[in-house]
């Protein structure tokens, strides 16, 4: 069901069902991420302003003896906070990457690549690919639109200038074409 303001109500079959989609996020339609959250008596349907959000982060080159929880949730917290691993990361089914869930700020830009130090004397280059992120603003600091559609930067207009034309009698050409010294083309 929707509201007139832009809100979906999503009714379940079950307590159990709503936790589910719920803890599964984060959710994305047609490329946009969907906020849900649990209805409760007296909730306020506004738009949020969106600081952070949750995006799956891909880190490549993470070593082997760090496909932990606590070792990959170390690795993530250099994008982000980490918030949880697929499963296919948590089985270790795939390990060619590790797929986290992360929380970004939109005040921070996300590093293509960073130098993971484990101890020891031991660093790792860790490379990071975030295959979606949403359009984030660098003047509100927020995401949902970028710097080109932020209603605070002020925008040069082109106006025309206002030109008034006017005809000089035959006269007045003259004295003004001998005072330049300039001669009359007439064909």
């Amino acid at each position: 069901m929707s509201t007139n303001n832009g809100f979906y109500l999503f009714k379940s079959s079950s307590d159990a069902n709503s936790l589910r989609v719920l803890d599964s996020g984060p959710w994305y339609f047609a490329g946009k991420l969907i906020i849900l959250q649990k209805w409760h008596e007296g909730i306020q349907f506004s738009k949020v302003k969106l600081s952070k959000v949750p995006v799956w982060v891909k880190l490549y080159n993470v070593p082997l003896n760090l496909w932990t929880i606590e070792g990959l949730s170390y690795a993530a917290s250099a994008v982000g906070t980490p918030l949880y691993l697929d499963d296919a990361t948590e089985s270790r089914s795939r390990i060619n990457y590790a797929r986290v869930c992360t929380e970004i700020s939109a005040e921070n830009d996300i590093p293509e690549n960073f130098d993971l130090d484990v101890g020891k004397g031991r660093i790792y280059s860790i490379d990071v690919q975030v295959p979606w992120k949403p359009p984030s603003c660098a003047i509100c600091k927020e995401f949902g639109h970028s710097i080109n559609n932020c209603n605070k930067v002020l925008r040069k207009v082109w106006v025309p200038k206002d030109t008034k034309m006017f005809l000089l009698p035959p006269q007045c050409v003259s004295l003004l074409l001998n005072k330049l010294k300039l001669s009359p083309f007439l064909p």
